[in-house]
């Protein structure tokens, strides 16, 4: 056992095991994505990305990231819109 530790095998005990109140705020913000995303019958990874990423900027207030989420959408609509005019 000592001749495993001096040539630099780690051992179980060298693992660090990831703190629970990491591991709880993670299922916080997830149960908060998830919770808006199936409030307003969203889908996909970018979305949720960008859910995550306005919750995290606003402390997970939902009401200012209802907000900002809602007008991201309608901007993403409008550009989506203009862009498919500007084809035909």
């Amino acid at each position: 056992m000592a001749e495993e530790v001096e040539k630099g095998v780690k051992t179980e005990e060298a693992v660090p095991e990831p703190r629970p109140e990491a591991k709880k705020e993670s299922d916080l913000s997830k149960e908060f994505v998830d919770g808006i995303m199936a409030e307003m019958s969203l889908k996909g990874a970018s979305k949720k990305r960008l859910i995550r990423t306005l919750a995290e900027q606003f402390n997970f207030d939902k009401q200012k990231v209802m907000f900002r989420l809602k007008r991201a959408l309608i901007t993403e609509r409008y550009a989506a819109v203009i862009s498919s005019e500007h084809l035909i």
